[in-house]
């Protein structure tokens, strides 16, 4: 009879952290539907999901930071008719260093950071952070997105406060 083997700690960490992270993209996602927001999904994970594991096993940074370094969504304000890259991360102390930025991710300089938590969905500008260490500010405050409906933020955190509740 073959020995069933597992996943070790870190695999097991990863497939979390993941997991908590596609809950806040789909918080988000929703978020920005309900406000009327055109959202196309865009990331590694939705255009090439195969290459995901192939990514972490085999570091071959020429190859795979093109691919890697591409925000979860674009998205379009119909008030504006502009356009925004989107990468959602969540932190469950709603911060995000300007260290991990340089070091893990070179997103395209019009890309926002969404920061969702248990108790809030901050945004940020990614060449912000990268460039002058700025601090995500409540997402209903970032003027690009013509946000006018505080209740529908206020609900969706209220879904994540829901979904985290007792995670770290």
């Amino acid at each position: 009879m073959k020995k069933e083997t597992g996943l070790n700690t870190k695999e097991l960490e990863f497939r979390y952290n993941y997991i908590k992270g596609k809950i806040a993209e789909h918080i988000v996602e929703q978020l920005f539907i309900a406000l009327g927001i055109d959202v196309y999904r865009y990331g590694v994970e939705h255009t090439v999901p195969q290459l995901l594991s192939y990514m972490r096993k085999n570091k071959q940074p020429n190859e795979t930071s093109h691919i890697r370094n591409n925000p979860d969504f674009i998205i379009r304000i119909p008030k504006t008719d502009s356009i925004h890259f989107i990468e959602v991360k969540y932190r469950a102390n709603g911060t995000i260093s300007r260290k991990e930025i340089e070091e893990s991710y070179n997103y395209p300089p019009n890309t926002f950071i969404i920061l969702v938590t248990k108790t809030s969905i901050k945004s940020i500008k990614f060449i912000d952070l990268k460039e002058n260490n700025a601090k995500p500010i409540d997402i209903i405050n970032q003027p690009e997105f013509c946000i006018e409906n505080s209740l529908l933020i206020s609900q969706h955190i209220e879904l994540a406060q829901k979904v985290y509740k007792g995670l770290d």
